[in-house]
């Protein structure tokens, strides 16, 4: 007996009267008729509802549902709520269909029990009709075949080209799972709304299948509609986006491949303000310093350059054609006769807030060399050390105390360690298999303001994104250490063994004199002290002293910069502390994608106790038989 499985379409509107009776038509008149309509009236202010009331009275599979205006995720959830089909199309007020859409795509699904099927479409525009497919062949995807998928699903190698386009519309979709994903996303989110269900749902299936040949859908860009709609709140909420899309996407490949889809969502969040503001040029510049900050956008390109060296020019080539900072460069030709804005030019922006870094990191011409960026930094630590002299001289000076040091190692994944990257699952691991006779304290945002007293200002930097997670851990293992003692070893540090009794010592960093920056002397991957050590209490009251004051980062090395101020204050205890130099334990990093050999790796042990490495590291497509792999496995073994 033939099986005709019911169809689930659903269509969120806002305010599309114009285009919405060719949207039901395309649908009403699909060849396949066992479908069911599901409308859902998100508090439209002009004559959709009644259109929709009109063909509901008309056609007896169309069900309508009118809310208030509570967003396109909301309204998503509202349609599911009712679907009763065994797949989903989701199709948006605006585009329309072709007539045999659901008849092929749902003979794909059946003849291949396909999780979702996936098409090409069709961008309607004024000046013509453009195809558009995914990155991905024509296929069928299971199994092993899926791993090809994974690899380039978000990021395709060119920016921005996703292996898999993230719509929902042009996709039949089994209803269990897409309603399983669906009700995942905040509903706070109100761009990316597509990719919140589709990135983490592709990572849960089963069978893929694509077909690129046949484009059914009719794409058309209505500023209007719900998912093109701007608000003032749309970067805060484009931040609950990628904390969303960074927690539901575990695979190391995958978070990688999201650095390119972040700053892509970014530029066209950035767009979307230009477009809608009516603000001179010097307010938006201002509005979006300050907006941005949160998204600390020098770690975004400066993790993007790890990943892909020579993706970044053809980042750099795609967002000067619009993007607001080539805007910005062009700021003198384009203000010169607006007296409002005469006091405000690039040269006058602070230098050293991340807005300026931002522009000369993506613009600011060649790579430097190696003996360039030490010079660079040591201006940034000139600079700052001539500021904060004087306040240095008048803190206290702590005297060194006796109390022995604790064998307590500190661990910190903020997020919780079930959302910590594999590789960084393996680095502890190896903690607990070489430091058997430490204890090791995992800390978290669920128990760190219990663990230690930090100032409610820094608390809510923290919090509002003004300080990231990177340099909160800063102020962390420095409080930490006060209070407690012990040893602080980041979480992207990997143990081969533990027999030079460094943690013995009053006061013990990794030392970076060796490369020449005389900015920066110490490093603070692995940082261990006695209770109270005088340095560190010196550096808590230069931090808490910088942050009481400031609302933006310095400089990415602010810490290290601070650090090298105050042991300069106290040459004594500075001499004490055993040299070892930070290189060795860099020469695992740096060989994480050659071939694993045992003989390789025994000479890591005797170069380093500890090694230093990256999770934010280059997109490879083949891991196979690498160091990485080998370190990878060790993490996803012992999650099993």
């Amino acid at each position: 007996m033939v099986h005709f499985p019911l169809v689930s379409v659903l269509v969120p509107i806002y305010n599309t009267s114009k285009f919405l009776v060719q949207c039901i038509e395309s649908i009403i008149c699909q060849s396949y008729s066992n479908i069911e309509i599901i409308l859902v009236d998100d508090g439209s202010t002009d004559n959709s509802y009644d259109i929709c009331d009109s063909y509901r009275n008309k056609d007896k599979r169309i069900t309508l549902i009118h809310q208030d205006n509570l967003g396109l995720v909301n309204a998503r959830k509202t349609a599911i709520r009712y679907a009763k089909g065994e797949y989903v199309l989701c199709i948006d007020s605006d585009d329309y269909i072709d007539k045999d859409m659901i008849t092929k795509m749902l003979k794909l699904a059946i003849e291949n029990n396909a999780d979702i099927v996936c098409t090409g479409y069709i961008k309607e525009k004024k000046n013509g009709s453009f195809q558009r497919e995914n990155f991905f062949k024509s296929g069928i995807y299971t199994n092993n075949n899926l791993e090809k998928i994974y690899k380039s699903l978000i990021y395709s190698g060119k920016f921005y080209i996703p292996g898999i386009t993230p719509f929902v519309w042009n996709k039949l979709i089994k209803k269990n799972l897409y309603l399983k994903f669906q009700n995942k996303v905040p509903e706070e989110i109100t761009r990316g709304e597509d990719a919140a269900v589709i990135y983490p749902l592709l990572t849960d299936v089963k069978c893929v299948v694509i077909d690129n040949e046949y484009k059914p859908y009719h794409y058309r860009k209505n500023q209007k509609s719900i998912c093109n709609s701007y608000d003032k709140e749309h970067f805060k909420r484009q931040l609950i986006l990628f904390k969303y899309l960074d927690n539901s996407i575990q695979s190391d490949d995958l978070r990688n491949q999201l650095l390119f889809y972040k700053l892509f969502a970014l530029k066209f969040g950035i767009e979307s303000y230009l477009r809608n503001s009516k603000e001179n040029a010097a307010k938006q510049s201002i509005f979006l310093s300050k907006t941005l900050l949160p998204f600390n956008l020098q770690q975004l390109m400066r993790n993007i350059e790890r990943n892909d060296k020579i993706l970044s020019i053809d980042v750099i080539k795609a967002m000067k054609r619009n993007f607001f900072f080539f805007y910005i460069l062009n700021y003198k030709k384009k203000s010169r006769n607006d007296e409002s804005v005469q006091h405000f030019r690039l040269k006058d922006l602070n230098k050293n807030s991340i807005f300026a870094n931002v522009i000369f990191r993506l613009f600011g011409g060649r790579q430097p060399s190696e003996n360039k960026v030490y010079f660079s930094r040591y201006k940034y630590y000139y600079i700052l050390k001539k500021r904060y002299e004087r306040i240095l001289s008048k803190y206290p000076r702590y005297k060194e105390n006796s109390s022995p040091n604790e064998k307590i190692i500190w661990w910190c994944w903020l997020q919780g360690l079930g959302n910590a990257p594999s590789l960084c699952k393996s680095c502890l691991l190896s903690l607990r298999r070489e430091l058997k006779d430490f204890k090791i304290n995992i800390v978290t945002e669920e128990n760190v303001w219990k663990l230690v007293e930090i100032p409610d200002y820094i608390r809510e930097k923290y919090e509002s994104g003004i300080i990231s997670h990177t340099h909160f851990t800063d102020i962390l293992r420095t409080c930490l250490l006060i209070k407690y003692g012990g040893t602080w070893i980041d979480s992207t540090v990997y143990c081969t063994g533990y027999h030079n009794d460094l943690f013995n010592n009053p006061l013990f960093y990794y030392s970076n004199t060796m490369r020449g920056d005389k900015g920066l002397i110490f490093s603070s991957w692995v940082l261990s002290a006695h209770k109270n050590e005088p340095i560190l209490l010196s550096l808590r009251d230069i931090l808490f002293d910088y942050w009481k004051t400031h609302k933006s980062l310095y400089h990415y090395f602010l810490y290290h910069f601070f650090a090298t101020m105050v042991i300069e204050e106290y040459p004594d205890l500075k001499s004490k502390v055993p040299v070892f130099s930070n290189i060795p334990s860099h020469i695992m990093q740096r060989e994480l994608f050659c071939k694993y050999s045992k003989e390789r790796f025994a000479h890591y042990k005797q170069m380093a106790d500890f090694h230093k490495l990256t999770y934010k590291n280059n997109i490879r497509t083949d891991l196979h038989e690498t160091l990485y792999e080998k370190l990878l496995n060790e993490g996803i073994k012992n999650e099993q």
